[in-house]
């Protein structure tokens, strides 16, 4: 079996495992932790994801008016950064993902701290995500700190990855932070 088989393989297992969890309760509990670390609290920009239904929900983040968030939008193959505040206009892509209108950042060096989304994730900080690649593509132009949020139940001690995945710094669940 192939890694794009085994992930695939696990995809599957995993979209089903987490529609039985507390998705909204774990949500915010993650990001109360969220709220609490060092690398948060000195954060001006943080680029986050709108969530799907059964992923950490990071509106729970929103709520912080002192801090300058952005949203990736899907161009071609790439996401763009884009400024969001809570009444920029926004449409769902491809994906069924709302993303902002607004015009994308040139410098991603401006952004101080990353929260990125996942299926899954292993205890070596890598995470497992729908298959296309966008993340793994943008992490590496990221010269921030990359917290991936999930429910414990969603972390593993390793799970499948490629020479493209890319390692996050820190994994935040309903009872962990774990430093990588």
């Amino acid at each position: 079996m192939t890694i794009s088989d085994e992930k695939s393989a696990l995809r599957n297992l995993i979209k089903q495992k987490r529609t039985e969890l507390p998705v909204e309760e774990n949500s915010r509990i993650i990001c109360e932790k969220i709220k609490k670390l060092k690398c948060y609290t000195e954060a001006k920009n943080i680029l986050i994801y709108s969530s799907l239904s059964y992923e950490t929900q990071t509106k729970f983040l929103l709520t912080d008016k002192d801090k300058n968030f952005f949203l990736p939008k899907i161009n071609g193959d790439e996401l763009d950064i884009c400024p969001y505040i809570s009444d920029t206009e926004c449409k769902i892509n491809k994906y069924n993902i709302l993303e902002p209108i607004t015009e994308p950042i040139n410098d991603l060096s401006v952004i101080d701290l990353a929260v990125i989304p996942c299926l899954c994730a292993d205890k070596r900080g890598y995470r497992l995500g729908y298959g296309k690649g966008y993340y793994d593509r943008l992490l590496p132009g990221l010269n921030c700190i990359k917290i991936i949020p999930v429910s414990d139940e969603l972390v593993f001690e390793t799970i499948p990855t490629g020479e493209t995945d890319i390692r996050c710094d820190i994994i935040i669940t309903q009872r962990n932070v774990m430093y990588i």
